[in-house]
């Protein structure tokens, strides 16, 4: 049975050497770093219930254009740190010429302890909605395996692109898009519960 943990709160023992998300040592033991739901049958994994995006390196994020210079972009990633974006000088890769107000998906690629966030493989996004969740609820829009995303996708033909950061971008028909946003709002709401993967695939049949 999932149970809400809060942080500082004791896990057990220490009897591995990577520690998931979340969690971390002190001596022998394991505390939790969060507020949210862990799940003792499948060891120590930690389901946020609340916060904001941390950049990790790797992530693909929905960012915002906030203000062009010489050298590149400063970009709003939903995040305590703003992402900084470098125009390479000597590169083949096709880089987008952008302005403050594009929406753009980038790729963390580094961060340090002061919190300077680089920022890679920029494309540019048009035609489309922007709309912004809480980002600890982004796994459940996945799904197991990318299954609730899939749902969504093939049920209202909606092309999407999320963010580990919070943002997701639609894009599709007008009737489409309300359809797809109020199925992720209803997960957003309803993340630590079961039974959510019925609800959206009834509610997007129109059964609900």
């Amino acid at each position: 049975m999932r149970e809400i943990v809060i942080p500082g709160e004791p896990l057990g023992e220490a009897n591995q050497d990577r520690l998931p998300y979340g969690v971390f040592r002190e001596g022998d033991k394991l505390y939790s770093a969060l507020y949210g739901l862990v799940e003792p049958d499948k060891g120590i994994r930690i389901t946020p219930l609340n916060g904001r995006y941390l950049p990790r390196v790797g992530d693909v994020v929905i960012g915002i254009v906030i203000m062009a210079r010489h050298s590149g972009y400063v970009v709003d990633i939903n995040s305590p740190y703003v992402g900084h974006l470098s125009i390479p000088r000597h590169s083949n890769l096709k880089f987008p010429r952008l302005n403050p107000g594009d929406v753009v998906t980038v790729k963390i690629a580094s961060k340090n302890e002061v919190g300077d966030v680089a920022l890679e493989s920029p494309r540019r996004l048009v035609k489309g909605k922007l709309i912004e969740i809480l980002p600890t609820k982004i796994p459940r829009v996945f799904g197991k395996s990318g299954s609730m995303l899939d749902l969504i996708k093939n049920t209202t033909g909606v092309q999407m692109i999320v963010g580990r950061n919070g943002r997701i971008w639609l894009r599709g028909e007008p009737d489409a898009i309300i359809k797809a946003e109020r199925a992720i709002r209803f997960i957003e709401e309803n993340a630590h519960k079961y039974g959510v993967t019925d609800a959206v695939k009834k509610m997007l049949e129109g059964d609900i």
